[in-house]
């Protein structure tokens, strides 16, 4: 091989190089990361639009970069983002971090509740530290169940940290904890809401304790 054919074999390979550079930075600028369309960590500002306070039957306050729920009595709560007018989302990724800090196991949930259009009518997705989920909707007021409770080896039992994705696709739903797929279903009773946070306290179970931080929404990729 000639020193004209060497030069010629490592300019291509340069061009080769080039090209490859050029197009991972087109990939890069033309598939940016999904938009933002609602954050919270509660440790600014945005914060003080979600209720603290406490009565005879439960205390809310925020603490350390978390937003804490204490059940004193057997009930349920919930609060969305609607105290700070974000939304309503149709489609979108929701994440959040549940931490579960004191109460009965199989007694005790915790969870997201998103496409919420009123107090009546919103989906529930909830994990216990028994490690269960469960899937609901609210409409008009009435609770039917879309999966009862159902055990998942990817939901971190007791006193634990469990990272929750949602992702609502038109009709389709599907559900991750820590990153895993647990279930998948298809339903159209809503199709747009506001996002937030829901806790149960069951029968016989005083004294439970949650916590809530890195509320996130997200464009579907």
């Amino acid at each position: 091989m000639g020193l004209g054919e060497g030069r010629g074999l490592r300019h291509t390979g340069v061009l080769v190089v080039l090209l490859a550079v050029v197009s991972m930075s087109g990939c890069m600028f033309f598939n940016p990361a999904p938009a933002i369309l609602y954050q919270e960590t509660f440790s600014g500002a945005t914060a003080d639009q979600w209720p603290v306070g406490e009565t005879e039957n439960r205390n809310k306050w925020i603490e350390g970069g978390k937003y804490h729920v204490q059940f004193k009595t057997t009930e349920y709560w919930w609060t969305s983002s609607w105290n700070d007018d974000q939304g309503p989302f149709d489609d979108f990724q929701l994440e959040c971090d549940i931490a579960h800090i004191n109460g009965t196991n199989n007694l005790s949930a915790a969870g997201l509740i998103f496409r919420v259009v009123d107090g009546d009518n919103y989906y529930v997705f909830r994990i216990s530290p028994a490690g269960s989920y469960s899937i609901r909707e609210v409409i008009d007021g009435t609770w039917n169940t879309i999966v009862d409770w159902t055990t998942s080896s990817e939901i971190l039992t007791g006193t634990a940290t469990n990272h929750v994705t949602i992702y609502a696709d038109g009709s389709s739903l599907t559900f991750f904890v820590n990153g895993e797929e647990i279930d998948a279903v298809v339903d159209g009773s809503l199709s747009a809401g506001f996002v937030g946070l829901i806790a149960t306290s069951f029968d016989g179970n005083s004294d439970m304790h949650v916590s809530f931080d890195n509320i996130v929404v997200t464009e579907l990729e």
